[in-house]
């Protein structure tokens, strides 16, 4: 009975800890997608593409439109030609350091001087969960950092 309790609490500990950290992988993976994805939309029209967050910001996803004027919300509520994909988040995640919209050129590229790096993390902010840093420098090629912990 003792050694099946110890194998229990070692057991939970672990999986206490890896929930959290997929749930931030993973959204993390998301981000990094839904802005490969619409950098290789602007190459691929050679037109401008727009990454737009929702009115709360990444916390409850993220839009792809060719449009500039188009909003998270109505790529969501309503079928648009111009609406290339959508992510709505349900995961309890926390973001920092994020931008309203993302615009990606004609030649997949972020504007002059346009560097992003938002912060994903446990909504819980829990110090065992690794932040993962999704950064987009000015070529546009987005790549995923795990550094740290989720700290308050």
């Amino acid at each position: 009975m003792a050694v099946t309790s110890v194998l229990f609490t070692v057991a939970w500990s672990a999986l206490r800890n890896y929930i959290p950290n997929e749930d931030v992988r993973q959204v993390a993976l998301q981000l990094q997608t839904g802005l490969l994805m619409a950098r290789s939309e602007a190459v691929k029209t050679s037109n401008n593409v727009y990454l737009t967050a929702s009115a709360n910001g990444y916390i409850d996803g993220w839009a792809i439109s060719t449009n500039q004027a188009r909003t998270f919300e109505d790529c969501v509520t309503s079928a648009n030609s111009d609406c290339v994909f959508v992510y709505q988040n349900d995961r309890p995640i926390s973001f920092s350091g994020e931008v309203a919209q993302v615009v990606y050129d004609r030649q997949g590229r972020l504007p002059l001087g346009n560097n992003l790096d938002v912060e994903v993390c446990d909504g819980d902010e829990s110090s065992y969960v690794t932040k993962r840093t999704v950064v987009v420098n000015s070529s546009g090629f987005p790549k995923i950092i795990a550094e740290g912990d989720c700290l308050p």
